[in-house]
């Protein structure tokens, strides 16, 4: 097989893998009643959660609009799992954190996304998973470098 045609099948496997995670996606959340999109969010609010960024830093890290972030963060709110407070450097703007409601929901969900990935593993070798981890850290590695050179 050619090295196109290897390259499509990859691109046409991982879009597949892709869209099979987010049809289990409310499998993953479980209970709490969260959006892909605001799980995405609340998983890269506590990513950055060092940084207690605000709405607009927020949006502009997730490449989205401050109205979208906002909206998907009033419903965050809603649900006791993200606090907004005052900047104190300027009282217009409001600094994020994920509360502990919402930490609780990060934990319970990255659980069963973990048994999720176990149960789907179970099935490959210990050599095959070998091979995956050096693919997904080169993977990693060039999209990281790539990265650095856009911004």
């Amino acid at each position: 097989m050619k090295r196109d045609e290897l390259l499509s099948l990859i691109y046409e496997n991982m879009s597949a893998t892709k869209r099979l995670m987010h049809s289990r996606m409310h499998a993953l959340v479980g209970n709490c009643t969260i959006s892909r999109s605001q799980m995405e969010l609340l998983f890269t609010l506590r990513h950055l959660h060092k940084s207690r960024p605000t709405s607009k830093q927020l949006a502009a890290h997730m490449h989205m609009t401050p109205g979208a972030v906002s909206q998907l963060l009033d419903g965050l709110a809603e649900q006791g799992l993200v606090i907004r407070t005052a900047d104190p450097a300027d009282r217009r703007a409001q600094t994020l954190q994920v509360s502990e409601t919402g930490l609780a929901a990060i934990r319970d969900i990255e659980k069963r996304r973990h048994e999720l990935m176990h149960q789907v593993m179970q099935q490959l070798t210990t050599e095959e998973l070998q091979v995956l981890l050096r693919v997904q850290e080169k993977l990693t590695e060039q999209l990281a470098q790539i990265d650095k050179t856009t911004k």
